[in-house]
């Protein structure tokens, strides 16, 4: 997508924070959206702060939060609240679970060393989650695939990742603003991890695990050894069933046995093996809810895939617009993802 940078007057009044109605109205039509295709009006945008689960005030905290930028929210976030770092989740998520501490274990955050020759890499170069409102799940795992995959390879020189709300207004098209805002469709997080990282097909290695027995256990090796080899993976339309949405569970084996509510994006980040069965840590986007372990057989049934980026990206294009901030803050209800991954490109 071409880069457009937004109008002076529009920016200026959204940095003061002013968002009448002709402010958005001057939004839609640089963008080429058509007046007939927003339902905004003034009254929507005065009660945004009210607890209201239509999807017309969703699409206005959605405006609201692109327009004003989320920078200047997370900066004082992290300033007044900043909330568990993302090491200290993991670490209490270890506690919880031990066999991850075992030996023959992996865990990115803890085992990075094994894949940078650089000795100035730290934990906290690489351990970044979601921080901003604005953005879905498809977004917020290329973001962190990409700062993950700069990270390793520039030899941990890069500590930001990508500023997802001003990702949108500067670089996406009329009809894709339509789709995220207005339509709220969502999109791929494997089309949207080439598009902000330059990838060709060629540059990304993407597994699936099968169906029957002998399969998943095969392909479950063989993410095993791309995981250790890359580092992180790209789990895309991972089918999401009540059960996972429960905030509490952080632990799931066997089977998907309810259906699916929709489609998720995470990444995976960890391996282990018990007996003769794989079992993989993935990183989530949910404040409650930010590392969980599944089963081989669990990944198979979700019907997800694992995508490794296999080119040696070691840096974010100059002209993409970044953030800075290791805290996953707030983000959307549980129940808000899942029909947002979509299966094709």
């Amino acid at each position: 997508m071409a880069e457009k940078n937004i109008p002076a007057e529009v920016a200026k009044q959204a940095e003061k924070h002013v968002l009448w109605p002709a402010v958005v109205d001057n939004f839609f039509l640089w963008k080429g959206v058509e007046a007939g295709d927003v339902p905004f009006t003034f009254k929507m945008l005065q009660n945004l702060d009210r607890r209201n689960e239509n999807k017309d005030n969703k699409r206005c905290h959605r405006i609201k939060r692109l327009l004003q930028g989320d920078v200047i929210h997370i900066q004082s976030a992290i300033e007044t609240n900043p909330g568990p770092h993302l090491l200290a989740v993991l670490d209490a998520f270890t506690t919880k679970h031990p066999k991850w501490l075992e030996e023959g274990s992996y865990i990115l955050y803890r085992d990075y060393s094994t894949l940078t020759k650089s000795e100035e890499i730290g934990k906290d170069d690489l351990a970044i989650s979601r921080v901003q409102h604005s953005g879905l799940c498809y977004m917020h795992a290329g973001a962190v695939m990409q700062h993950v995959v700069v990270a390793l390879n520039s030899g941990g020189t890069h500590h930001e990742m990508l500023n997802v709300a001003k990702y949108i207004v500067q670089f996406y098209d009329n009809r894709a603003v339509r789709n995220h805002i207005v339509d709220n469709v969502g999109g791929n997080s494997i089309g949207f991890m080439r598009d902000i990282m330059g990838l060709e097909g060629k540059d990304v290695l993407t597994t699936g695990l099968g169906k029957d027995e002998e399969e998943v256990e095969f392909m479950s090796g063989k993410l095993r050894e791309r995981l250790r080899k890359y580092g992180i993976g790209l789990v895309s339309t991972f089918a999401v069933e009540p059960a996972f949405q429960q905030a509490d569970g952080t632990s799931y084996d066997g089977a998907l046995t309810e259906k699916s509510l929709g489609q998720h994006a995470m990444a995976v980040v960890g391996h282990r093996k018990e007996g003769n069965k794989h079992y993989f840590l993935l990183q989530n986007w949910w404040i409650e809810k930010q590392f969980v372990e599944v089963s081989q057989d669990y990944l198979a049934s979700s019907g997800a895939s694992v995508s490794f980026v296999t080119k040696a990206v070691s840096e974010i294009p100059i002209n993409y617009p970044t953030v800075s901030g290791a805290y996953s803050l707030e983000t959307e209800d549980l129940g808000d993802h899942f029909e947002l991954e979509m299966r094709s490109l």
